[in-house]
């Protein structure tokens, strides 16, 4: 990635704040009792009950959306002053995230359209397993791979359709990254995620106890019969 510069076009990141929703809360959320973390369970049948966390008035708590995204709404506060100063000085964590969304909104129309290229033929599919395959490629080709770190990201490999993302534009002539996806230990919640992004140098985790150090359960990792281990950051 290209290192920050003023030249970068701040305007329809700063529009974003236009679009703020007011009414959306997010309520708050307790893990309970009943639940089999401690089994070796996959994500596909690993449970949690929870219950929502209420005052002493038995009233529902929640947080209002600027609160719960406090940080990036205040980030985005400072761009919308016009003091290019401020995002000289940033962290270059900030910075890689500005930039990064800044070209997003700046594609953004092309963007849409593959999408809606691969959503509006899905229905007319049979194999509801390829639509999915082929949503997800489409998904992580033009919208979440292009906002992650260094846009780059790993798609599940055991994927029923291993190709280039389908939505026909001549722009996306990228072959999506395969691979495995496996997060987790085998003797607790364990499994694949369709899609996985790491940590790259530049973006670092803001709290290095956010790391973990699961262990990769698929069969393309076994060696001499034992698993292999892999550092897959979460944060």
């Amino acid at each position: 990635m290209a290192g920050p510069t003023t030249d970068t076009n701040l305007g329809p990141v700063i529009n974003i704040l236009k679009y703020m929703p007011e009414t959306v809360r997010f309520a708050m959320l307790r893990l309970g009792k009943d639940c089999n973390a401690d089994g070796s369970y996959s994500f596909m049948d690993a449970k949690c009950s929870v219950s929502v966390i209420r005052d002493e008035r038995k009233v529902m708590m929640v947080r209002n959306f600027k609160k719960v995204f406090k940080r990036g709404i205040d980030l985005m506060n400072e761009l919308k002053s016009g003091d290019m100063n401020s995002f000289k000085n940033m962290g270059k964590n900030y910075k890689a995230a500005i930039i990064v969304l800044a070209k997003f909104l700046e594609e953004k129309e092309i963007h849409e359209k593959s999408l809606n290229n691969v959503l509006n033929r899905k229905q007319n599919e049979g194999d509801d397993s390829c639509q999915n395959t082929e949503l997800t490629v489409a998904l992580a080709e033009h919208l979440l791979g292009r906002l992650a770190p260094r846009q780059s990201y790993i798609i599940d490999s055991r994927a029923k359709r291993n190709g280039r993302c389908s939505c026909g534009e001549k722009h996306c002539v990228k072959d999506p990254t395969y691979g495995s996806t496996g997060i987790g230990h085998e003797e607790v919640w364990h499994g694949h995620v369709d899609i996985i992004f790491s940590s790259h140098e530049g973006v670092e985790p803001e709290s290095t106890g956010c790391a973990v150090r699961p262990l990769v359960t698929d069969s393309e990792t076994r060696t001499n019969g034992s698993y292999r281990e892999a550092y897959l950051p979460i944060c």
